[in-house]
């Protein structure tokens, strides 16, 4: 057969053009598997801080304050006569215990928002035990130690508040709080080991 001959064959189909590319879209975070191998997208953002944890702050701030107005009055004398002092170990010991429960909750959250709680509850009961109650009876009198602790401890929370976290605390946090939830999942999970009597 000759080139110039028309030929019985089908000519090949025209090439189809390929579409253009499509820019990449940003992955989707996914949540672990179920049980059943089903996966579910998590809504991205911020992962919210539970309720729990807002209250467990506050209620430990409260404890704080109500332990702390009773703690601060504890001295020992050192020396005796003229040359005695007395030191306010009560009193240095609450003020370091607020400064640095500030700062955890802080790091705890990831936010400053954590150790606000904390010192609006302690705050809460430091004011109310210091006027009088009921019976006549003030808690935290109106005293030079009383005034020292309150000033103290005021500015060792505030600075203890408002000095900025490291960066990436807040990333910390959230992915601390993932992990917890993951693994309080895997837990949910497990199967319940079998005693050897029921196997």
């Amino acid at each position: 057969m000759s080139l110039d001959q028309p030929s019985d064959l089908p000519s090949a189909p025209d090439p189809v053009p390929s579409p253009a590319p499509q820019p990449a879209s940003a992955p989707v975070p996914m949540a672990p598997a179920d049980p059943d191998g089903s996966v579910t997208p998590v809504a991205s953002g911020r992962v919210p801080v539970a309720l729990l944890t807002w209250g467990a702050l506050l209620v430990g701030g409260l404890v704080l304050g109500s332990l702390g107005a009773l703690v601060q009055a504890n001295r020992r004398q050192i020396g005796s006569g003229p040359d005695s002092h007395t030191l306010w170990w009560g009193l240095v010991l609450v003020v370091v215990v607020l400064g640095v429960c500030v700062r955890a909750a802080s790091y705890l959250v990831g936010s400053r928002r954590g150790g606000a709680l904390v010192a609006v509850g302690w705050l809460v009961p430091t004011l109310v035990l210091a006027g009088q109650g009921p019976g006549g009876d003030v808690i935290l009198p109106s005293t030079d130690r009383s005034t020292w602790y309150l000033g103290a401890a005021a500015v060792v929370a505030l600075v203890a508040l408002l000095w900025p976290l490291p960066k990436g605390t807040r990333e910390l946090a959230a992915a601390h709080r993932g992990e917890l939830r993951a693994r309080r999942a895997e837990e949910r999970h497990e199967p319940e080991p079998i005693g050897d009597d029921a196997a």
